[in-house]
């Protein structure tokens, strides 16, 4: 059927192109446009609605690259969504919706960023660059990862954090979680794993999905109980480097050269979790274990989950050398999990410089953050232990009654959503929200630690 008009009124507040993209895709979910009609042409469109050509043309595109609208050459555009498919499509855009309605007025949760502080336009560049290469994406990558990523994180890992390895010792993968399965499958099936109780919930599962025994050690001021982890016969300690001691603090050189030498005397292996080292906004960067070890006991693992993008998914493993060889007999069974295209986007971004820069920039900024909701905790909260988690972007703030299930539960009523560290600890992200909202969210949780006081 050729549609001549489609009801549309230009409204402010909203790019037109949006406003048209929103209408069309709506009339085809609610089924007054259907699968082969033909729409209005672009020059009908400009007469009917009184809008720019560039606004329909954008509008129309979009509804192509999201498969709403098919166009053919010297005929026009026409709806190409089946009716069986309809229904999906109006169920994910409910599911959509719903998350948008959450009502996330003040966002203290540690798994934000902010975004704004990545350069997009950059990075589009080097995407594009990527994707103009018609050899190299018509290709699968390196099981491995790609060759030009791992020499760029060669020198950029030694440079941030003295990690000291060869080219054919790093891997690439998508996440921390998919590297450690790596590390686990080359293990002994009898391996014991030394961890704090509180560790990475993703480590854990990974170490449970293998039926390894767990040893949990407990932590002091200065990190690992040193006398716990020579009375077990352990395989692997896991150690976030980051956030090594009771109150959060990077591991210490001392202790790096304790654990080094534990390692070296019982025959163990330590994996050194060490996502965002080189972002420090209020301690020292300490450099990494794994090149003061010259590659014997250590697994080094790095991410940049706080400092590029949350959707970007790259990490990279260092394997010790005693390792190497039982990864190499097994790469061929292996298959790449990193984009192949993000990788080589990313290998030239570091290349040239952007990703040291993009870190320095991120400090400054992240610092200033920092000290402004130090400042307001001192205030609100006084006689109250706080301890800031560097790399999680975030402070620490004890309750001395607990419950901290029910306290995230009465803010988020309030719009303030934060994650919890424990029963007696709420986590307070300060990356992704204003000096002015921080105020305000944490006036609210007073407000209802107060009211659990009285009561």
């Amino acid at each position: 059927m050729n549609i001549q008009n489609i009801s549309f009124e230009k409204k402010k507040g909203k790019y037109v192109y949006l406003q048209i993209y929103d209408k069309i895709k709506e009339d085809i979910l609610h089924g007054y446009l259907k699968k082969g009609d033909k729409l209005p042409s672009i020059r009908q469109c400009e007469q009917m609605w009184k809008v720019s050509r560039t606004s329909i043309e954008k509008a129309y595109i979009r509804l192509i690259d999201e498969g709403y609208v098919y166009a053919l050459e010297h005929k026009g555009f026409y709806v190409d969504v089946e009716k069986e498919s309809v229904a999906f499509r109006k169920q994910l855009m409910q599911e959509t919706l719903s998350k948008k309605q959450q009502n996330i007025l003040f966002d203290l949760q540690t798994g934000t960023i902010d975004v704004e502080l990545f350069d997009k336009v950059l990075w589009k560049k080097y995407l594009k660059e990527v994707l103009q290469n018609k050899e190299l994406i018509s290709t699968y990558g390196d099981a491995q990862g790609e060759y030009t990523l791992r020499l760029a994180l060669q020198k950029y890992a030694y440079s941030m954090r003295g990690v000291l390895c060869d080219i054919k010792q790093i891997l690439i993968g998508s996440s921390f979680q998919s590297l450690l399965y790596i590390i686990c499958g080359m293990l002994p099936k009898n391996s014991v794993i030394a961890m704090e109780s509180n560790s990475f919930i993703q480590a854990k599962r990974v170490f449970q999905d293998f039926g390894f025994t767990i040893k949990y050690i407990s932590k002091t001021e200065d990190g690992y109980n040193m006398d716990e982890l020579y009375r077990y016969d352990i395989t692997l300690l896991y150690v976030h480097s980051g956030a090594f001691t009771s109150t959060y603090k990077p591991i210490s050189k001392d202790k790096e050269i304790e654990l080094l030498h534990w390692a070296e005397k019982t025959n163990s292996y330590i994996l050194e979790d060490d996502h965002n080292g080189e972002l420090r906004y209020r301690s020292r960067i300490q450099p990494s274990m794994q090149g003061m070890d010259v590659g014997k006991h250590v697994f080094y693992i790095g991410s940049f989950s706080r400092i590029l993008p949350p959707a970007f998914r790259i990490s990279y493993l260092v394997l010790p050398l005693p390792y190497l060889k039982e990864y190499e007999k097994r790469k061929k069974s292996y298959a790449p999990t990193a984009s192949k295209i993000e990788q080589m986007a990313l290998a030239q971004y570091i290349i040239d410089g952007h990703l040291e820069k993009h870190v320095k920039r991120l400090s400054k900024q992240y610092g200033k953050r920092c000290r402004e909701m130090e400042d307001v905790l001192k205030e609100i909260f006084p006689n109250t232990s706080v301890w800031l988690e560097e790399a999680a972007l975030c402070f620490h703030l004890e309750l001395p009654k607990g419950n901290s299930k029910y306290i995230q539960s009465r803010l988020q009523e309030k719009g303030v959503y934060l994650n919890t560290a424990n029963h007696h600890e709420l986590m307070l992200s300060f990356a992704s929200i204003s000096q002015k909202n921080m105020r305000t969210a944490l006036l609210y949780l007073k407000e209802i630690i107060d009211e659990m006081s009285c009561g």
